[in-house]
């Protein structure tokens, strides 16, 4: 139990409201984006932030069991929590990079007043 609750306190939940957030965006976006090129490429981009967050999903629930292996060892290395800790962070990394660009690529297709529109955070405006 103990190994549980520190994994999730160090690796964080799951990936479901991550999701339900680029979902919840991205149904604004299709009403805001009128119908034609720019919508389905800021889908495309959508899409690839949805399997980003997949593999980062995949990524945390592989480190976790690696932990929950060496964890069960009283005499675990060090160096080996290390590696395990090193490839969740090198992980994490990738996943923030490849977000920050999903979002540069975004922003390619999107007109400032149809940002404004999508990722406005007023109650007015359906802000999540």
């Amino acid at each position: 139990m103990i190994v549980a609750l520190l994994t999730l306190l160090l690796l964080g939940g799951g990936s479901t409201y991550l999701l339900e957030t680029i979902d919840f965006y991205q149904d604004r976006a299709e009403d805001v984006i009128p119908e034609g090129d720019r919508q389905k490429q800021a889908k495309a981009v959508f899409d690839a932030m949805e399997d980003s967050t997949d593999r980062r999903h995949d990524m945390i629930e592989d480190v976790a069991e690696q932990l929950d292996k060496l964890l069960q060892d009283k005499d675990v290395a060090d160096a080996d929590l290390d590696a395990v800790l090193e490839q969740y962070r090198d992980g994490i990394v990738t996943y923030y990079e490849e977000m920050l660009d999903h979002r540069f690529e975004l922003k390619d297709h999107v007109t400032r007043e149809e940002w404004q529109q999508i990722f406005s955070t007023s109650p007015d405006n359906g802000g999540y």
